[in-house]
């Protein structure tokens, strides 16, 4: 336990000289408001939570509290088609989706993910489920792919884990070879330094993305309306603020190609889905 909590002290120690030496060489943010278009999602994606693209530049989407998974055109909002994974409609809490080949996953905010496949309109399809050793107090936000190291990433907006303390944030990686989520986490996030870049004083993850392009993992926190960009490394190399205004509660984030960006929010009366074009 000594030797673990030392550990930590020592990477926290690391981060923050790492994350203060590189403040003045953070990249300006990749978020202009001129370049957006946002269009209001059908009332019952009004809590839509995670999106992602297939491969072939399909937009999927879901809600929160249930398993069913919306086909949305991207240029309109429409849907174009619904399907649903477990007999009669599997509940739980969903926080996001990610696309791979084939197959699809979504995960819990206890950290369970769930395989399933493409499904026709008002299809049912079967699914298998991964569970982790991650809690409903890790609070599991976002997921995404990396195809670089054949592995899932898990943003987590509550405790890290691991011994680290309430000041950081967690992303950890599940392989999709072995099914297993890694014991450590791969990329761990100073909070206090990031939360000075957001109006609200506040950092918290609630989706993550990969730049096809560069490789670099782009982490939206609803909390603190900011976009903050990691590298491969995971080193921020910049952070991006949302206008407010624009997004009441931004869930979830995907890539379309490396200069087409989608960020869906939750709304009062509608969800919102919004497209950026990047520089």
């Amino acid at each position: 336990m000594l030797k673990l909590l030392f550990i930590s002290a020592l990477l926290s120690i690391f981060l923050f000289f790492t994350f203060c030496n590189g403040q003045n060489k953070l990249n300006k943010s990749i978020i202009d408001k001129n370049n957006a278009r946002q269009m209001e999602l059908p009332k019952k994606l009004k809590e839509v939570s995670g999106i992602a693209f297939s491969a072939d530049g399909r937009l999927f989407a879901h809600d929160d509290e249930r398993a069913v998974i919306y086909q949305i055109n991207p240029q309109n909002g429409n849907v174009i088609k619904a399907f649903y994974f477990g007999m009669l409609v599997k509940r739980g809490d969903f926080e996001d989706i990610a696309i791979v080949g084939n197959d699809f996953y979504m995960v819990t905010a206890n950290g369970i993910i769930y395989r399933f496949e493409d499904g026709d309109d008002g299809q049912q399809v079967d699914y298998t489920p991964f569970p982790t050793h991650l809690s409903t107090g890790n609070d599991v936000e976002g997921l995404c792919y990396d195809p670089q190291t054949n592995s899932l990433l898990l943003a987590l907006k509550g405790n890290p884990g691991n011994g680290f303390g309430k000041d950081k944030k967690a992303i950890y990686s599940f392989s999709l070879k072995t099914k297993e989520l890694d014991k450590n986490p791969r990329f761990i996030l100073d909070k206090k330094a990031l939360k000075k870049y957001s109006k609200e004083n506040d950092f918290a993850p609630s989706g993550i993305a990969r730049n096809p392009e560069t490789g670099n993992f782009f982490v939206i926190a609803s909390k603190g309306n900011i976009i903050v960009e990691l590298n491969k490394q995971g080193f921020v190399v910049s952070v991006s603020q949302l206008d407010g205004r624009a997004h009441y509660q931004p869930e979830g984030i995907s890539f379309l190609d490396e200069k087409t960006l989608y960020i869906s929010d939750e709304g009062k009366r509608r969800g919102k889905l919004t497209m950026y074009k990047l520089d």
